[in-house]
């Protein structure tokens, strides 16, 4: 995973498994839901756009 400015991309590895690209996108996913539906935001914390 690597953020460049308010984008998140994936870079796994070439030989990965469905079940482990599934476990990585539910991953994700659950943590930018997390940070960007908390009822109280960190201050510094920057709004979060899902796609």
């Amino acid at each position: 995973m690597r953020p460049i400015g308010n984008t998140v991309y994936l870079m796994p590895p070439y030989a990965i498994g469905d079940e482990e690209i599934d476990l990585l996108v539910d991953g994700t996913l659950a943590t930018l839901n997390a940070v960007a539906f908390t009822d109280s935001p960190q201050k510094g914390a920057r709004d979060v756009a899902l796609a």
